[in-house]
């Protein structure tokens, strides 16, 4: 709750312009021994030169942190999160896909709502407060970027987020 309040503040953002690859890969690299333990594929597809982006990389970080370990917690072991960098016009696109259980179709409107955990989750030993993806969402449109989630039960989960590029980028586009 506290991290909420402190996102709703004008000054909640410290945005720096810098190449988003090296960024990308440290996160990574951070979730692999994690994935590994769990038996779990983790594998970064850049699809783009290195491009400029202006975000707060602390900030973005807790989006990615909060993808990626949801990520790790709903895929079982010999499972696959496959992280992909892609360019759009103005924006990068971020996914993180599991091959976790998927979510209903009734479900997705609600995850990023505070506090909502999809039924049955509670039972699990699946942890959380249901916090976590309203926070991602937050941040993101903080940013001037959206996210949205594609899922099937049976199927996995592909989180997207967009952030957009930086002036620089977008004026050599």
């Amino acid at each position: 709750l506290l991290t909420m309040a402190r996102l709703t503040t004008e000054d909640a953002l410290v945005c720096e312009t810098r190449p988003i690859h090296p960024f990308l890969h440290r996160m990574v690299r951070e979730y692999e021994l994690s994935a590994h333990d769990r038996q779990i594929r983790l594998r970064l597809i850049i699809e783009m030169g290195n491009v400029l982006v202006t975000f707060d990389p602390r900030q973005v970080q807790r989006v990615i942190d909060n993808l990626l370990s949801n990520a790790i917690k709903y895929t079982q072991p010999g499972g696959e999160i496959v992280i992909r960098a892609e360019r759009g016009d103005d924006e990068i696109i971020i996914h993180v896909q599991d091959s976790g259980p998927g979510i209903r179709q009734s479900d997705l409107p609600h995850l990023f709502d505070r506090f909502y955990r999809v039924p049955g989750t509670e039972r699990t030993s699946v942890e959380g407060t249901g916090l976590g993806l309203a926070i991602a969402k937050s941040i993101v449109e903080q940013h001037g970027g959206r996210i949205w989630v594609e899922s099937e039960p049976g199927q996995g989960s592909r989180f997207s987020f967009s952030l957009p590029l930086s002036r620089r980028e977008r004026s050599v586009s």
